[in-house]
């Protein structure tokens, strides 16, 4: 998360998830999300 300048209080998160399956008929999963997050003060 950035502290400071006109930026502060934005951060950034990685998530993955795989899902593999033995089933034919399914598909293997891969799925990455790159996230943005911003705080903002509540007073």
């Amino acid at each position: 998360m950035i502290q400071s300048g006109p930026l502060a209080g934005l951060g950034f998160a990685w998530a993955n998830a795989s899902l593999r399956s033995h089933v034919v008929s399914q598909r293997d999963i891969d799925e990455n999300r790159l996230i943005m997050l911003y705080s903002v003060p509540l007073r």
